[in-house]
């Protein structure tokens, strides 16, 4: 994994990068949109208040489509009708991992059939001003969710990171170049204690060493 840009010995995890996990499907239709959203809040997460849903056409820059969380349900059943003229489509949740509240997006593109999942890296520690150590209990309800989307669309590859990859890296053709493997084994008990570790020992301990 890449290490992320020095910051001085014993100042706090500043975050902002994403922790994402990405599905890639045989195929991804736009009916599958209820099935995630009811998923991912049987998880906890709710819709947020603003920009639930944005829907992408042709533009891939700006959106067609902004529902709020009241209109989502409508919205959906009418891009539902209409979907071949899309190419992605974002949900966005709020929520908690463990102690920590942190947002989810899902974002859908279809077309390359890729579903990624991303909350900051920072609901791994907590805020900048009283970090704590990256827990894996938190991590494994990420997964959690990860898991169970990926058996809902019938994901055949999975990747879990920070490597900032793109859906088209992720196209079943060719998802397996930069890593991705069965979803069950992505997101292993075993592959999620590894990368907390990583985390750790990238944000804390290095930190926590003398200069």
């Amino acid at each position: 994994m890449p290490v992320p840009n020095q910051q001085l010995k014993g100042t706090p995890p500043l975050g902002g990068a994403d922790l994402e996990c990405f599905l890639s499907c045989r195929t991804l239709s736009a009916s599958s949109i209820d099935r995630v959203v009811a998923i991912v809040q049987s998880h906890g997460f709710e819709l947020v208040s603003g920009d639930a849903v944005l829907v992408y056409r042709e533009d891939l820059l700006e959106p067609a489509v902004v529902a709020r969380r009241d209109e989502v349900q409508q919205v959906v059943k009418t891009i539902q009708a209409q979907a071949q003229s899309l190419s992605r489509c974002i949900v966005n949740f709020e929520g908690r991992v463990g102690d920590i509240a942190t947002s989810l997006s899902v974002v859908f593109d279809f077309r390359y059939s890729v579903l990624e999942i991303s909350i900051p890296e920072q609901s791994l520690w907590g805020p900048c001003t009283n970090p704590v150590e990256p827990d894996l209990g938190r991590l494994r309800r990420f997964g959690d969710v990860c898991l169970q989307l990926a058996e809902s669309v019938e994901a055949e590859l999975a990747f879990i990171g920070t490597e900032q990859l793109h859906s088209d890296e992720m196209e079943i053709s060719v998802a397996a170049a930069v890593g991705a493997v069965r979803p069950h084994d992505a997101l292993s008990e075993e592959s999620l204690k590894s990368l907390c570790e990583w985390y750790s020992s990238v944000y804390f301990r290095r930190w926590q060493s003398p200069s």
